[in-house]
């Protein structure tokens, strides 16, 4: 590991983040977020927080692995996520850090657009289109 922390000191480290973001998004949501993991050949390769609304979809949080980046997987993700909004007849919406450029591009040609700025990160929202009659 990268910190230079042992084995055992790692994995207590990181299995307290895990439970600490979690329980700061359940305050922050309710309660009301659904956790995924993202799986690839029985192995976990990122994941994806969801909290629903009744007009909307908020991607929470959504990441790989840094060696399962660039391979498709988030487009494909939020292709689903964005499906599953449109389904319910509802909207989505995300925050992403101004300088994550890469991510950026990809929302943007998923369809979102900037909805809010908050200094650091860019509130983006997505409709689904209109169908035609």
């Amino acid at each position: 590991m990268a910190t230079g922390f042992g084995p055992d000191f790692a994995r207590t480290f990181l299995d307290d983040q895990f439970r600490l973001q979690t329980a700061h998004f359940d305050r922050a949501y309710g309660g009301r977020i659904r956790f995924s993991l993202v799986m690839c050949k029985g192995s976990a390769i990122g994941r994806l927080y969801l909290h629903e609304t009744d007009d909307a979809l908020h991607v929470v949080d959504i990441s790989l692995l840094p060696e399962w980046r660039g391979r498709g997987i988030g487009g494909a993700l939020l292709r689903d996520v964005l499906e599953q909004a449109a389904a319910g007849g509802k909207g989505a919406s995300l925050s992403v850090d101004k300088r994550n450029s890469r991510a950026l591009a990809l929302y943007r040609r998923l369809g979102f657009v900037q909805a809010d700025d908050t200094g650091a990160d860019l509130l983006l929202r997505w409709r689904a289109p209109e169908r035609s009659r």
